[in-house]
């Protein structure tokens, strides 16, 4: 624990590329730090603060097939997207509820096909976005029966492309 190079205060989401280097959502640190395969740190990014490229606690995190680094970040009700080197690209999302607005943003995934799908959890809906950020489609809402959601955290997308979600509060998974 601590707020050095490699140190993590509240690890919380984690994902590899596909050149095996491990980025990891250092929440209470307010940043992101990449280490090697073997555990070996090699960068960091970001700090606390709601400016471009600054984070309130990143929750979860994910990299596309084309190497982009999508952070869920949280409490700035955005996600943001950075360069495998930590660049800030671009960022999309704002606090709300209207159509790719989000509150307290938290699993995310992206496909083979670039598509980005956050675990809004505010809203109890999951959103899907173009690679670029652009709005494509939602579903779910408040409720305990299939489809609906109560507090909705990691997700992850399986091989044939349906979306895997965990309802924290519904103590369960649901699979679209």
């Amino acid at each position: 624990e601590g707020s050095s190079e490699g140190q993590l205060n509240y690890p919380w989401g984690v994902a590899c590329d596909n050149m095996g280097f491990i980025y990891v959502c250092d929440k209470e640190n307010h940043r992101i730090q990449v280490f090697q395969s073997n555990g070996t740190f090699v960068r960091m990014f970001g700090e606390f603060g709601n400016r471009t490229g600054q984070f309130e606690n990143p929750h979860y995190i994910a990299v596309s097939p084309d190497n982009k680094v999508y952070v869920s970040d949280s409490s700035n009700h955005r996600v943001q997207v950075f360069s495998m080197y930590g660049d800030f690209l671009f960022s999309f999302g704002t606090c709300g509820v209207l159509r790719g607005q989000m509150k307290f943003p938290r699993g995310i995934a992206v496909d083979n096909q670039g598509f980005v799908v956050v675990a809004d959890s505010g809203n109890n809906r999951i959103q899907i976005f173009r690679a670029d950020g652009r709005f494509y489609s939602m579903f779910g809402s408040w409720g305990s029966e299939n489809g609906f959601f109560k507090g909705l955290e990691g997700l992850a997308i399986l091989a044939n492309g349906n979306i895997v979600v965990s309802d924290r509060e519904n103590h369960r998974i649901q699979i679209f």
